[in-house]
């Protein structure tokens, strides 16, 4: 994930990214904690007591109290209940550990209609909603996603099989397509590897379907898998972005997000320098949306098109990532003004970003300039900004005094299912990413440059992860899920999240990716949000004496 992406002024920063991970331990934002049952309760704890959603299903029916992530599920318009009762429980073989490693599916009946297979459909996307009332009768980390996955188990079974039903009408079918993406975008959200990977071939597949609904859905889809391109520094991403963009058409229920996936590519093209492309996608938001007669849509359009101010500051950032100088007055004055405008949230957000990534291009002046012009402008008021602000100088300081210090894990345990050899690590160039189950796969897109680094180097470069979650968290499972074959430190977050991990505290883990890099005496060489320069590191470690006995 590039530096400028978390702090977007698309998404809501608040006090997630620097402030949660800090002050809470190991906690994902709010965008990440739509995949971890227990965050997205706490973010839905207000207005579920003030309008608790109906709970469905009778005796048998799976009680859950949280929501996993995904696109939102089109309601059959049934109150049949949705039910579904648990055949035993069963050790399960090679073939169905590869089918996407669901967790404790039950069955559905086999003689369904394909009206009752819509009404199971139905049924979970109602209790997707009660997973987001805190006062559901289920507790711990484990047990709300037990009862998670369960539920979209049931959704998945129901929406292919309704699909495949002979007496299913062509409309019926659809709602199975639908009925599908969501489940494995819900799947993909929490993390499951295999389940991401049927999600883009499906809606590759169903990318030009002559049903607009499906075709919108899976369009928004192949998007989002094209921007991971994009991170990936895949060739082509950009424009592959923009002809996927330029298929958009404006349909109900599915603007927002289209408007949404489009403001974020728009961001990474410009982020990238891809500006030919950005453009593109702007004119594009501006032509479907930009007079629409919904003043919520427009509001939304007009945001995710971008405005001179931010873009003025986006072009200064640019250049700089392009080696070209940004002299300190140009940039103090762009972002005076853009203060001037709003102070919120979003934009402070936003402009710590831009300082991280000053600061991992090797440019503190301009860091201690950002923070300068945000420590005037906000004003004391908006408490939780200033917040926001304290802990990324916070962090940003503890990243300048851990480089040089020893690694120092002794005391710390491995995580569950590995073993790592301390002894192994002596004489070695250690590649350490950081990595959390709550923020998913994300979290190791750096890893197939970790790995080459590896392979290029067998005997002088080793990988150990570092994980930074709770006691409770899957981690034997998150390790099955994505073919992890390197051992980690476990640093547990409470599991509470009222209290900061130490190891995210003393080196500033404001998000993820990010890696240390450490030298062959044990020592904290460099600090990584990508692997720009990696490689070119490594070799100088690989070249410098060992001091170390």
């Amino acid at each position: 994930m590039p530096w400028l992406s978390l702090f977007s002024r698309s998404a809501i920063v608040a006090v997630t990214g620097f402030s949660l991970l800090l002050l809470q331990g190991c906690s994902p934002s709010k965008e990440q904690a739509a995949s971890d049952p227990d965050q997205q309760a706490k973010l839905a704890q207000k207005d579920s007591e003030a309008n608790p959603p109906p709970v469905s299903g009778g005796p048998d029916s799976a009680e859950v109290i949280a929501a996993p992530s995904g696109m939102a599920a089109e309601s059959t318009g049934s109150n049949q209940p949705s039910g579904v009762k648990p055949l035993p429980e069963k050790s399960a073989t090679n073939d169905e550990q590869a089918d996407s490693n669901r967790l404790r599916q039950k069955r559905l009946p086999e003689d369904l209609t394909p009206q009752q297979l819509l009404q199971y459909i139905e049924g979970a996307d109602r209790d997707l909603q009660v997973l987001n009332n805190a006062r559901a009768p289920v507790d711990g980390v484990i047990q709300r996603r037990q009862a998670a996955m369960e539920i979209i188990g049931v959704k998945l079974q129901a929406s292919r099989r309704v699909q495949a039903h002979q007496e299913a009408t062509p409309e019926q079918q659809n709602s199975g397509i639908r009925g599908e993406l969501q489940s494995l975008s819900h799947l993909t959200g929490m993390g499951d590897v295999s389940a991401a990977q049927e999600l883009r071939e499906l809606a590759k597949k169903h990318l030009h379907s002559d049903q607009p609904l499906v075709a919108a859905d899976s369009r928004i889809t192949t998007i989002g898998f094209a921007i991971n391109d994009l991170y990936a520094g895949v060739p082509q991403a950009a424009d592959q972005i923009v002809e996927l963009v330029n298929g958009i058409v404006s349909r109900p229920g599915t603007d927002v997000p289209a408007i949404l996936i489009m403001a974020r590519a728009r961001e990474l093209l410009t982020d990238y320098g891809h500006l030919d492309q950005a453009i593109l996608v702007r004119a594009k938001i501006l032509e479907l949306f930009g007079d629409a007669t919904d003043p919520m849509i427009a509001r939304i359009a007009d945001e995710a098109a971008g405005t001179v101010k931010f873009d003025a500051v986006e072009r200064m950032i640019l250049d700089h990532q392009g080696g070209a100088p940004v002299k300190i007055d140009d940039w103090n004055a762009a972002v005076e003004e853009l203060l001037s405008d709003s102070s919120d949230q979003i934009t402070v957000g936003y402009l710590i970003g831009a300082a991280l990534g000053f600061e991992f291009a090797g440019d503190n002046t301009l860091v201690d300039a950002t923070f300068a012009q945000l420590n005037s402008s906000v004003p004391e008021t908006l408490a939780q900004v200033r917040q926001q602000i304290a802990a990324a100088q916070a962090a940003s300081q503890a990243r300048q005094d851990v480089i040089g210090s020893e690694m120092g894990f002794a005391d710390l345990p491995s995580a569950p299912g590995t073993s790592v050899n301390r002894e192994e690590l002596k004489n070695k160039v250690v590649l350490m990413p950081f990595w959390s189950v709550a923020f998913g796969a994300n979290a190791l897109s750096i890893l197939p440059e970790l790995l080459e680094l590896k392979k290029q180097y067998p005997q002088q470069v080793t990988i150990v992860g570092m994980n930074l979650d709770t006691a409770e968290a899957r981690l034997e499972e998150f390790y099955l899920q994505s073919r992890l074959d390197f051992p980690s430190f476990h640093s547990v977050s409470s599991s509470d999240m009222q209290q900061p991990n130490p190891v995210a505290v003393r080196f500033g883990v404001v998000n993820m990716p990010f890696m240390a890099v450490f030298d062959k005496d044990g020592k904290t060489d460099s600090l990584h949000l990508n692997s720009t320069s990696l490689t070119q590191r490594v070799d100088a470690l690989l070249n410098q004496p060992t001091t170390a006995p």
